[in-house]
Order: structure tokens, then C-alpha cells, then sequence
């Protein structure tokens, strides 16, 4: 049998490494891409992702993380889910209409 906590964060997109140190905020501040804004909303989207976060990261730090991120979907022209769109609303992002 496997470890429960383990297997509940399994598909949270994060590997130990980052779980282990947290990940490099700079690199969400410039997301290059489309693709990889796409990988880092699949993270902040993620509420278990979002927890192991928060082992590593102040709250201050994750919703950087997240602001970077909703502003590099909307600059990559990447498809937001509804509570994305209404998350980066409460955090003070303005959508395009």
C-alpha cells in the first residue's frame, strides 16, 4: 500500500525537487510562452498543488505566483477556466472584455 499523502498530491504537476525547495518565483514573473503559462495554471489552478506550495512559499509569495501567471495567460493568449478568471479578478488583475 502506498502512502496516502503521496498518492493525494500525485497529480498535482510537481515534482519532490519542488516540493522539496519550492519553485523559482522568477521564472513565473517572465513566463516566455503560451506553453508554458499553460503549465503553471495547471499549478496554481490546482488546490493540492496550492498546498504543497504553501510548505515552501508565504502567501504573499503564491499570489505573486498566481498574478504572474493569469498576466502571462492573458499576454500568451491562453484560455482561462471561470474560477481562474474570478480569482485573478479578486487578486486586482483587469481582464481584457
Amino acid at each position: 500500500m502506498g502512502n496516502r499523502y503521496t498518492d493525494v498530491f500525485r497529480a498535482t504537476g510537481l515534482d519532490e525537487e519542488v516540493i522539496a525547495n519550492g519553485v523559482k518565483l522568477d521564472y513565473f514573473m517572465n513566463l516566455p510562452n503560451a506553453s508554458a503559462a499553460i503549465e503553471a495554471l495547471d499549478i496554481v489552478t490546482n488546490p493540492a498543488a496550492v498546498i504543497l506550495l504553501g510548505k515552501r512559499h508565504t502567501e504573499s509569495e503564491i499570489n505573486k505566483l498566481k498574478k504572474a501567471t493569469y498576466r502571462a495567460c492573458i499576454a500568451h493568449g491562453v484560455a482561462m477556466p471561470t474560477r481562474a478568471l474570478i480569482e485573478a479578478r479578486m487578486l486586482g488583475i483587469v481582464l481584457p472584455q
